[in-house]
């Protein structure tokens, strides 16, 4: 699990982080009874394995939260995702901040 904070609205980190794997590719599922909650889903390929991640984005006051990501990434014959999951999560954490 990678975790951090940010100086910024909780809605806006939501709809970024949201944005951002939905350019990548990914298949995002939101839990309504649980607002900050979203898993994303990416399918395997030939040359990837699949990946689910957990994202929780929780408000710590008005102008500032906190996002986590935990990776999930399926054993694959080729990539070896699986192995390096805590790789992966802080990836994904770059990415969402540097749109943010």
């Amino acid at each position: 699990m990678e975790l951090t904070s940010f100086r910024t609205p909780f809605e806006k980190v939501y709809r970024r982080t949201k944005q951002t794997f939905i350019k990548k590719g990914f298949i995002i599922t939101e839990d309504e009874t649980n607002p900050g909650y979203m898993v994303a889903h990416k399918k395997g390929s030939f040359l990837y394995a699949a990946m689910n991640l957990e994202i929780t984005i929780s408000r710590i006051d008005e102008s500032s939260c906190s996002i986590s990501i935990i990776s999930k990434a399926g054993k694959h014959w080729l990539d070896n995702a699986s192995k390096e999951n805590r790789k992966l999560e802080g990836r994904f954490i770059a990415l969402i901040t540097t749109r943010i």
